[in-house]
């Protein structure tokens, strides 16, 4: 089995006269996951990428032809990859009765936890399985569906009441995590939709003797605005004998953490990033930073807004973001957060100021003190 599609994808880019980067190779990889496991045909695959976009600077046609030219290559070899193990499997319960059988007499009771985000490839196997039996668990929140993007569908949760009739439903409400007011926040952002649960918090408000206070829930502009009010208010926090290190500041991608890094430095707190690289550390931010540097030797004259913008776009940024996620994406947000930099420079800054400045950001990365 195949313990990943990139190199197969590669010569398969080859063989289909595609030139692809490794960002685009790995989008093209979910793509052909997104379809097998979704139970969907070329032409499907076709339709959705129409609409939502093809990976990187692909058009669709040329996708699709990867896409053909990688299952040839790998029927070639003889290969499988993990969503054709799935296919396999299930393959081989529905045209051979004799596997039906073994697989059904060894196996009864099926147990699934995280239901919401099954794919209809592993319903499929599933219901294969039970071969029409209800001797099945399942644990899942429909509230909790995050691989959607991937072809996972909460609707075999949120139905499994009517395919299985007789099932006893038991509803887990009672929040043992988080506050009172917490799950008050939760349960208001959920009300009214599909599977929703109603939250109660065992624990007791705030501290046992004075309530906790209610989450503070802001809009700003920009995400820029949103750091720089994050940082003045840890500032603050600090200045007011807050030790630094009871404070966090939790980001949904890793992509967030170049504005806040920023905002944190110019608000004189110390930070440190957990989890992710920094980010001068990410492979296409230091690519970047060396070319603007051997660009700014020799461009002089030129606004910096479009030196900078010459430079990145020639690494494949654009104005606008690629649909959808992914590691396109990702590397996108990576090279427009450089390109937002431009816009807090002082009046006249040069190419060559802005490129001594973003070299000095990046060897300042090093992992400071988290105390005051």
């Amino acid at each position: 089995m195949l313990d990943f599609k990139g190199r197969l994808l590669g010569l398969a880019a080859e063989r289909a006269g595609v030139k692809i980067d490794t960002p685009t190779l790995r989008d093209v990889a979910a793509a052909i996951e997104w379809r097998k496991v979704s139970l969907v045909g070329l032409d499907d695959l076709r339709v959705r990428l129409a609409s939502r976009g093809a990976p990187g600077a692909l058009s669709v046609q040329q996708t699709l032809d990867l896409v053909e030219a990688y299952e040839a290559l790998k029927d070639e070899r003889r290969a499988m990859d993990f969503e054709d193990v799935l296919l396999a499997t299930a393959g081989m319960i529905e045209a051979e009765p004799a596997v039906a059988m073994q697989v059904r007499e060894a196996y009864r009771h099926f147990v699934v936890d995280e239901y919401q985000d099954v794919s209809p490839a592993q319903q499929h196997l599933l219901e294969l399985w039970l071969g029409g039996r209800h001797d099945v668990c399942v644990v899942g929140d429909a509230s909790q569906t995050i691989y959607s993007f991937a072809g996972a569908s909460a609707g075999y949760l949120l139905g499994f009441e009517r395919a299985h009739p007789d099932a006893t439903v038991v509803r887990l409400e009672r929040n043992y995590r988080s506050s009172p007011e917490i799950v008050d926040v939760a349960n208001r952002l959920m009300r009214g939709r599909a599977g929703a649960l109603r939250l109660t918090a065992a624990a007791p408000d705030g501290d046992g003797t004075r309530a906790a206070p209610a989450p503070d829930v802001r809009v700003y502009p920009d995400e820029l605005a949103e750091a720089r009010d994050v940082a003045t208010r840890i500032r603050n926090r600090i200045d007011a004998g807050a030790p630094a290190e009871s404070i966090a500041v939790l980001l949904r991608v890793n992509s967030q953490s170049a504005v806040y890094e920023q905002a944190l430095g110019e608000a004189g707190v110390p930070a440190r990033v957990r989890g992710a690289r920094r980010f001068f550390d990410r492979p296409e931010v230091r690519e970047a930073v060396h070319a603007i540097r051997a660009a700014a030797l020799a461009i002089t004259d030129e606004p910096l807004v479009k030196s900078v913008s010459d430079v990145l776009r020639s690494l494949g940024w654009s104005l606008e973001p690629p649909a959808g996620p992914g590691a396109v994406r990702d590397r996108w947000e990576s090279l427009n957060a450089i390109a937002r930099l431009v816009d807090d420079q002082p009046p006249g800054t040069t190419f060559r100021v802005f490129a001594d400045d973003l070299r000095s950001r990046a060897e300042s990365h090093h992992e400071p003190p988290s105390r005051r």
